[in-house]
């Protein structure tokens, strides 16, 4: 402190004006890093993350990517990251020019990879790429617009390649148009079949009901992330569900399905029109797969 008092002394310092002044520079530090840090938590419990984890060190780094789909970005952020340490202590002795050059390399290279994390979770939440854009140069600001605003999290839903829709592959390959019992869970409707041809005539309350054209399954898509899941876990067959129209820039567009309890899943752009009617007829349980629940509707 002797030191520090005989520099202020020296240029003519007030200690108190260098105590106001980091008191300064605290509160408005606080003031910025504050409402980014709730706005984190908002978008991580928007997408099915527990908000703590954004406080553990390095993993909660790794779950803002995994939000973003983007966790080959962070393990590459991560190994250019190392690399530019290494390569700093070996190339500090090497000159002024090397060395310059060698940062520069590592500025552009940590650019793309933001911009790509950027372009990835606007993505996510349904959003363009001018709303990317602004996530790169203006950072606070979008992040607590996503935060706080009512953007939705959709994840990789529009991209999703859509394999095993017709029985040929993929996760949940089971052919989905294979539904011998029409039954579903909470009684919402049975499917007659039509009854064989009789000689003898019998009376009219034994008689089947006429048979009615039978309705396919179709099954939703993006479905991965824990809060789909849990809102699956707890959704009431039979519900009608909303529909909205998710136009995405890149990527094949959808209907965004949701239920009673929130977001269960996408539709394809041909697989609905505007207007229809969607039923969550059946959740299927499959603990062994890495989705646990799989739901199917059907469209009238």
């Amino acid at each position: 402190m002797r030191y520090y008092r005989e520099i202020y002394a020296l240029y003519g310092i007030d200690e108190r004006f260098i105590a106001q002044y980091a008191l300064i520079i605290l509160l408005v530090t606080a003031a910025i890093a504050v409402p980014i840090i709730i706005a984190w938590c908002r978008i991580f419990r928007k997408a099915g993350v527990p908000m703590g984890f954004y406080f553990i060190p390095v993993y909660g780094s790794y779950r803002q990517y995994d939000i973003a789909d983007s966790k080959g970005v962070f393990w590459a952020t991560l190994g250019v990251s190392i690399l530019y340490l290494i390569g700093s202590l070996i190339l500090v002795q090497a000159g002024e020019t090397v060395f310059l050059v060698w940062v520069i390399l590592f500025l552009v290279v940590m650019l793309i990879l933001s911009f790509i994390f950027c372009k990835r979770l606007a993505t996510a939440f349904g959003k363009s790429t001018g709303f990317a854009i602004g996530l790169f140069f203006l950072n606070p600001i979008f992040i607590m617009i996503l935060g706080f605003g009512d953007a939705q999290y959709v994840g990789s839903a529009g991209s999703t390649s859509f394999k095993g829709l017709y029985g040929g592959g993929g996760t949940g390959s089971t052919s989905v148009w294979a539904n011998a019992s029409n039954s579903f869970t909470g009684g919402t409707q049975t499917v007659y079949m039509p009854a064989p041809a009789k000689t003898v005539a019998e009376p009219p309350q034994s008689r089947e009901p006429a048979a009615e054209p039978e309705r396919r399954l179709i099954p939703l898509h993006g479905v991965k992330s824990e809060k789909v899941q849990a809102n699956l876990a707890s959704a009431r067959i039979g519900q009608t569900c909303a529909v909205r129209y998710l136009a995405r820039e890149g990527k094949p567009n959808c209907w965004v399905v949701s239920g009673e309890n929130g977001r269960l899943g996408v539709l394809r752009e041909d697989e609905y029109r505007e207007g229809q009617t969607v039923v969550l007829a059946e959740v299927r349980d499959n603990p062994e797969k890495e989705t646990r629940y799989r739901p199917y509707v059907t469209v009238d």
